[in-house]
C-alpha cells in the first residue's frame, strides 16, 4: 500500500505544474502567465517541508563549474529561439532558460527520486525491463 501511495505522489508531482497551471487558469485567467512561478513556490515549500531529501550546497569549485554554467545558458538560450515550446519575448525566455529548470530539479530530484528510492522493490522492477 505504501508503495502504491509513493507511485501516487511521483506522478503527482510530474503533472504538478499542469495541476497547478489549470487551476489558475480556471480561477485568475490574468495570472496564467505567472503559473510558473505558482508552481515554484509550491515545489520550495514541499521540498522544505520534506526534510533529508534535498541538499542546497554550492559545488565546492565553483570557479570550474561557472563556465560550464555560462556556456549552457547561452547554448540554452539560442536553443530556446527554435524549440517546440517557442519562448516568445524575454519574460517566457527567461522562464524557459533558467527558472523551468531550476525548479524541475527541484521537483524531481528533490522531492520525486527520495520518494521513489524509499522503496527497494522498485528499483528491482526497473532493473528487471
Amino acid at each position: 500500500m505504501q508503495m502504491l501511495w509513493s507511485l501516487f505522489i511521483v506522478i503527482l508531482l510530474s503533472f504538478s505544474f499542469r495541476i497547478v497551471q489549470s487551476v489558475i487558469g480556471l480561477i485568475y485567467k490574468q495570472h496564467l502567465r505567472f503559473s510558473v512561478y505558482y508552481w515554484g513556490i509550491m515545489v520550495i515549500i514541499a521540498s522544505l517541508l520534506i526534510k533529508n531529501t534535498y541538499i542546497y550546497s554550492f559545488p565546492k569549485n565553483l570557479s570550474t563549474v561557472l563556465p560550464l554554467f555560462f556556456i549552457i545558458l547561452i547554448v540554452n538560450c539560442l536553443i530556446s529561439r527554435s524549440s517546440g515550446y517557442s519562448p516568445a519575448g524575454r519574460f517566457d525566455r527567461f522562464n524557459f532558460v533558467i527558472i523551468y529548470p531550476v525548479l524541475e530539479e527541484i521537483a524531481f530530484r528533490g522531492l520525486a527520486l527520495p520518494v521513489l528510492t524509499r522503496h527497494h522493490s522498485l528499483g528491482k522492477f526497473i532493473i528487471r525491463l
